[in-house]
């Protein structure tokens, strides 16, 4: 699997310090690919997640262990999805990747918020996730998990997927993409003092 570019802390401060959400950034979960490639498999196109960072309408985020556990995931999405693990590697590596900032976050930035610890305190796995939702809000958190994440403020599984289609149709006004998003902004100042 080919990696994209991983952040450095430094990097991620600099990249917090110079965000001005625009494009909105969002954090993909495990749960979102493993949807993402059975629509792309499905249509023939990538999923609006795809879709909108690659035409600069949302910056997709993933933090470094995400995407380590959706690679070792692959063996299990690949049989579900009729398909080999080799065409999952293909089309993350050619059709995912390149639009999607990869950070892997120190434990220390993990820790800054109380949110992020609710998360891994119901599922360590989700955790890295949550933590870089955090850090990066106000943002959409695209998953399907409920129940994991409800400490960030996700309560539907399609609240990261309404988010999106907001953004699509922009149109219709900022208020619309801020009344469906899935983690607010009051701790981006508690993050960012942390990072500096």
């Amino acid at each position: 699997m080919r990696f994209a570019h991983v952040l450095s802390p430094e990097e991620l401060t600099e990249l917090l310090d110079g965000l001005d959400r625009r494009p909105l950034p969002s954090v993909l979960d495990t749960a979102c690919v493993r949807t993402g490639l059975h629509y792309q498999l499905r249509n023939g196109s990538p999923s609006a997640s795809m879709a909108t960072a690659r035409d600069g309408e949302v910056r997709l985020f993933m933090e470094y262990d995400t995407l380590t556990e959706t690679v070792t995931h692959l063996p299990k999405f690949a049989g579900d999805l009729g398909v080999t693990v080799a065409e999952l590697r293909r089309i993350l590596n050619e059709d995912w990747l390149p639009h999607i900032q990869v950070v892997r976050l120190p434990p220390s930035l993990r820790q800054l918020d109380p949110r992020a610890l609710a998360v891994r305190d119901s599922d360590p796995d989700d955790y890295p996730a949550a933590a870089l939702a955090a850090l990066l809000s106000p943002c959409i958190l695209l998953t399907h998990n409920h129940n994991d994440f409800a400490a960030l403020g996700v309560y539907t599984t399609s609240q990261g997927a309404d988010a999106l289609m907001a953004v699509i149709a922009i149109n219709v006004g900022e208020m619309h993409v801020h009344a469906v998003l899935v983690v607010p902004a009051l701790p981006i100042r508690l993050a960012a003092a942390g990072v500096k």
